[in-house]
C-alpha cells in the first residue's frame, strides 16, 4: 500500500499550496482524490491519499475475511507441526548419540572383590581447571543390578573400623611429614650456628 502525504503548511507557505496540490493532481491518474487544506490552529493539512490499486486490494481483503482467516489458521497449524517434528527429530538424535556412545564402551564384567576406579564427576567452582577426576580405588564392592540393561552400581562395603584406620594412616603420614620438616629445620639452624 503506497501512501502519499503532504506535511503541515504554515500561513507563510500558503502561496505554495496551489503548486503542491497541482503537483499531486498531475503526478498520476491513479490518485482517487486530492484533499483540500483545512485550517487547524494556523496549520493546514492535506489528507492522506491512497493509490487506486491499494484501495481495491484493501476492498478485496475486506470482502474475503473468511478465506484469509482460514489461510492464516492453516499457516499456524503448519508451523506447530514443524515445531513438533523438530522436537521429535531432536529426541531421535539424542537416542542415536546415546546408542553410539554406549556402543563404544567396552563390556566389563564386575565381580565382587575386583579393583575398580570410582569416578567423581563433581566439579569444584574455584579449581584451577574444571576437570572430573578419578577419586579412589575400591577394592571391595557389592554389585546391585538395577535392571536388565547391564547397569550396575558399585557400593563400598567398608566398615567404620577400616575407615577410621585409613584416616589414622593419613594422620600418621601427615605427622611424619611434619616431624621430618622440623628435623630439617633444626639441622639447618645448627649448621648456621656453627
Amino acid at each position: 500500500c503506497k501512501l502519499l502525504a503532504v506535511g503541515s503548511l504554515f500561513f507563510w507557505q500558503w502561496e505554495h499550496l496551489p503548486l503542491a496540490v497541482g503537483t499531486y493532481t498531475a503526478s498520476g491518474n491513479s490518485l482517487l482524490a486530492v484533499g483540500m487544506p483545512c485550517a487547524f490552529y494556523s496549520q493546514h493539512h492535506l489528507l492522506i491519499e491512497l493509490e487506486h490499486k491499494a484501495y481495491w486490494a484493501l476492498k478485496h481483503v475486506n470482502f474475503d475475511l473468511k478465506t484469509a482467516s482460514d489461510h492464516r489458521k492453516l499457516q499456524l497449524n503448519e508451523l506447530s507441526e514443524l515445531r513438533d517434528q523438530a522436537y521429535e527429530n531432536s529426541v531421535i538424535y539424542k537416542e542415536r548419540i546415546k546408542k553410539l556412545h554406549d556402543s563404544k564402551i567396552k563390556n566389563c564384567i564386575f565381580n565382587v572383590g575386583d579393583q575398580v576406579l570410582l569416578f567423581n564427576s563433581c566439579l569444584k567452582i574455584f579449581s584451577g581447571k574444571l576437570k572430573t577426576r578419578w577419586r579412589m580405588h575400591l577394592n571391595r564392592g557389592k554389585i546391585e543390578p538395577i535392571n536388565a540393561d547391564k547397569e550396575i552400581t558399585l557400593v563400598d562395603v567398608e566398615t567404620q573400623e577400616e575407615i577410621a584406620q585409613k584416616l589414622h594412616d593419613k594422620e600418621v603420614k601427615k605427622a611424619a611429614a611434619k616431624d621430618k620438616q622440623e628435623k630439617d629445620d633444626l639441622e639447618r639452624a645448627q649448621v648456621l650456628q656453627k
